[in-house]
Order: C-alpha cells, then sequence, then structure tokens
C-alpha cells in the first residue's frame, strides 16, 4: 500500500463515507487533480516534495476527517467542496495579486460554483442537501480562523510534515489522530482538540515545523517567483487571470515553458537559494512578508478545555520566538534574472 492510501485510510478510520463517491467524478473535483497542494514547491529543487499531492487529494482528506469526526454528511460535503474556487498554483496567484499576507484574494466564492455545476447539483438534489447548507464557515471542525484548529488546517500540517519536510511519518500520524476529537472552545463552538496533553505536544511539535517551513524564504521565493511568471503570461496575452480557473498546473506550465522556458528551468532546477540583507541587483529578489499559520489547539486538561499555551509555558515561549521569527530581508538565485 502507497505512503498515501496509508494516510486516507487512517483518516477514514475504517468507515468510509461512501455517498461522496458521486461527487468525486463531477469535472469540478476533477479539476483539482492538476493542481500541487503545496502551491508550486512540488515543481522546483528548493524543496524535497516526495510526491504529488493535489488540492483533489487534499479536498478527500478534509472530507474523511470531517466524516470521522462528525458523521455528519452536510459538513462532510462542505469540507469535500471547499477549494473548489482554488486556481492552478493556489496561493502563488494570491502573490499575483498583491495579497501574500491574507492570501484570499484569488479563491472564487464556492457556493456559487456548486450553483453553476449541473453535476453537483443533480447529486445534491438525489441527497437532498441545499446549497446554502454547504457554506463551510458555519461548520468549526471545517473551517475556522487562526489559530484555531480545523480539517482544513490539520491536513495541511500533516501532510507538509509527511510528504514535504519528513517530519512526521504514518505511524506518527496515526497516534496523533487517534487522540484527536471534537471540543467546545472558548465561544462555545465545536473545535477538534486533543484528549491529552501528551498528544497535543506531539501535535504542537509537527505545527511549529510546518509553521517555519511556510514563513522561510524558500517558500516565499517560490510563490513569488511563479506568481511573478504567471503575471508576465497575463501582462503578454499568453493566459487570461480567467485562465487560472479553468486549466490544469501542466497546462499552464507548457506555456511557461514554450514563453519563458529558460527562467523556468533555472527556477526549478536550483538547488539553493541565496539570502542578504541588502537588495541585489539584476536578480529577481525577493523580499516580502506572507502568511503567519499557526495553529494553538484546544486540549482537555483536568477535566477543562483549555489552550496548549495556557498550561505550557514551553509552548508559550515557542509560540513567542515564532512569532519574532524573520529570515532574511532578501533573497534571491544568482543565475535567474528580473523579468522582462
Amino acid at each position: 500500500m502507497s505512503e498515501l492510501k496509508e494516510y486516507l485510510k487512517i483518516l477514514c478510520d475504517s468507515d468510509y463515507p461512501k455517498f461522496i463517491d458521486k461527487y468525486l467524478e463531477t469535472k469540478e473535483l476533477q479539476r483539482l487533480k492538476g493542481i500541487d497542494q503545496f502551491c508550486g514547491c512540488f515543481y522546483t529543487n528548493l524543496h524535497n516534495v516526495k510526491y504529488w499531492y493535489s488540492r483533489y487529494d487534499h479536498s478527500l482528506a478534509t472530507a474523511l476527517m470531517t466524516y470521522h469526526f462528525t458523521k455528519d454528511k452536510i459538513q462532510t460535503l462542505s469540507a469535500l467542496f471547499h477549494d473548489l474556487g482554488t486556481p492552478c498554483f493556489s496561493h502563488c496567484v494570491d502573490f499575483m495579486l498583491g495579497d501574500s499576507v491574507n492570501q484570499e484574494s484569488s479563491e472564487r466564492n464556492v457556493l456559487d460554483i456548486l450553483r453553476n455545476s449541473e453535476d453537483i447539483c443533480a447529486c445534491l438534489k438525489q441527497d437532498g442537501i441545499l446549497i446554502d447548507w454547504l457554506n463551510t464557515s458555519k461548520y468549526g471542525v471545517v473551517e475556522n480562523k487562526f489559530p484555531r484548529l480545523c480539517v482544513d488546517r490539520l491536513d495541511g500540517i500533516l501532510t507538509t510534515g509527511l510528504i514535504w519536510t519528513d517530519y512526521l511519518d504514518i505511524s506518527d500520524i496515526e497516534k496523533i489522530y487517534k487522540n484527536m476529537t471534537v471540543l467546545r472552545n472558548e465561544d462555545n463552538n465545536y473545535e477538534i482538540g486533543f484528549k491529552n496533553i501528551d498528544s497535543a505536544l506531539v501535535f504542537f511539535d509537527a505545527m511549529l515545523n510546518y509553521s517555519y517551513v511556510l514563513q522561510r524564504n524558500e517558500d516565499k521565493y517560490t510563490l513569488s517567483f511563479i506568481a511573478d511568471t504567471l503575471r508576465n503570461l497575463c501582462k503578454k496575452g499568453y493566459v487570461k487571470v480567467e485562465d487560472l480557473y479553468n486549466l490544469s498546473e501542466e497546462d499552464v506550465i507548457k506555456l511557461i515553458v514554450k514563453h519563458d522556458g529558460k527562467r523556468w528551468n533555472q527556477f526549478i532546477t536550483s538547488k539553493k537559494l541565496m539570502r542578504s540583507i541588502y537588495p541585489i541587483d539584476d536578480c529577481f529578489v525577493v523580499s516580502i512578508e506572507s502568511k503567519n499559520r499557526h495553529v494553538i489547539p484546544l486540549v482537555r486538561y483536568q477535566n477543562t478545555i483549555v489552550r496548549l499555551d495556557e498550561i505550557s509555558l514551553i509552548v508559550k515561549q515557542l509560540l513567542e520566538e515564532f512569532k519574532n521569527y524573520k529570515d532574511t530581508e532578501y533573497c534571491y538565485i544568482k543565475k535567474i534574472k528580473k523579468s522582462i
């Protein structure tokens, strides 16, 4: 069994929600198979992403998690659909639109996509479900504001550790997942958290690794370079912004290779990123702030439910260190010139 299949099996916990299968076959879900979950990091040697993990895989994973925690059909479908408005190269398009900090500008309205899909509408009618019920903001297990935990964030943390950074293995994930449950947070809303402090600390360690990876210059450079490349394609009329919501990344890369192949090849083959405290002339240099992603999980502790930083001084200190972390002001790859 492949590692990915093992991962999905853990999430499903021998109780697979078969009702999602007909939705997985719709063109809207199938489109997500052509989008890298890690925002283009799969394509370059600056990162070590072991294998392809798509937005489709991520959507399936979050649906399995949601069903595991809630056994609720509507919440499970909300999770399955939550990334339907994602363009190819995902948050790279936010960077292209000048939104590197919030990373919310590129995503299209999911409910509008559902309303315009004949196949999904037919499936929902068969299941007796109204589209307005599928608003993810209603369900804290599916979607929650930082630094709260939800299945979208949970899958991001676990798969980054498993597939990208090699920080977690399957047995680590199984231990973390089996010690999770649905709790009531400080606002008396549902949120996934941990049954005990030991499992919460193991997860926190993996979460911190994930958070640092997304604040390092390798990630910022990757998203910025792809954003710059997409911007140039659009500027020169080789592709339209609207096309990024219909084409696969493979389709767009073919256009990049055709019109900017040398620069793209330099990017994907480069293994080392240079850092500087000063701007560098005649190179494509990145100096940008990006979204701070971290989680402070809920945990059941001595008959109460608290945030982990409330009962662990070490966790509190580590969070402060992370919040104050900043990579060098500038980063670049020597051979990659400014775009024309």
